[in-house]
């Protein structure tokens, strides 16, 4: 449940919700230092239109908030992201030498961590990549298969979700379940706390109710 949850990955679901209930992408990001510090935080925002949509990425928008005049001491950060980087965001990472990444969940469909081993570039610069499992990786597919369940009900590609699909069905289906009451536009209009609505998930998700 929330309350089991460590500090960091609540920070991150907090900014994808933020970003779900503005009808973004519920994508989230946070950078650490190795103090344990927090530095930065965002989510995605497409629906921003002060930002250029196609670019506006949690990972990019929160690397956006540091300082990157002397990268090198930005070699003991760490980010924590909703979902595995994609090609941009992680070049980004890259470059801003950031050395870790910890990742809530896979990303079948636009997810780029394996370019951390099979490009030189990315080789070079010694990137470590964690994917978590289990309820936090759980809870992030349900938020995303939410988004893009919405995205097919409108004609929108099916390839996302089917890819979602592959990394956690039970989740997708619990997203379709959920979509077909409308319970997290609900949750959204009136304003709940991303704890309300991680603990409803895990809830049915103990219950096996998807």
């Amino acid at each position: 449940m929330w309350k089991d949850l460590p500090e960091q990955w609540k920070a991150v679901f907090c900014e994808a919700w933020d970003a779900m209930k503005s009808g973004s992408v519920p994508s989230g990001a946070v950078i650490y230092d190795r103090e344990g510090n927090l530095l930065a935080e965002s989510h995605n925002g497409f629906k921003n239109t002060d930002v250029n949509p196609y670019t506006s990425h949690s990972c990019i928008n929160a690397i956006n908030q540091l300082s990157l005049r002397n990268v090198e001491s930005n070699s003991g950060l760490t980010i924590y992201s909703s979902m595995e980087p994609c090609f941009m965001c992680l070049g980004a990472i890259a470059i801003s030498n950031i050395k870790e990444i910890h990742s809530a969940s896979r990303d079948l469909f636009y997810g780029a961590a394996h370019h951390l081993y099979d490009d030189a570039a990315l080789i070079a610069k010694n990137i470590s990549f964690h994917s978590e499992s289990g309820d936090i990786e759980f809870f992030q597919i349900v938020l995303q298969s939410y988004f893009e369940v919405k995205r097919v009900s409108e004609r929108n590609s099916p390839h996302a979700l089917e890819c979602y699909r592959r990394t956690n069905s039970s989740a997708v289906k619990l997203a379709e379940k959920l979509y077909l009451r409308r319970t997290l536009q609900q949750m959204s209009y009136q304003d709940h706390p991303c704890s309300e609505v991680y603990d409803m998930i895990m809830k049915l998700k103990d219950e096996n109710q998807f």
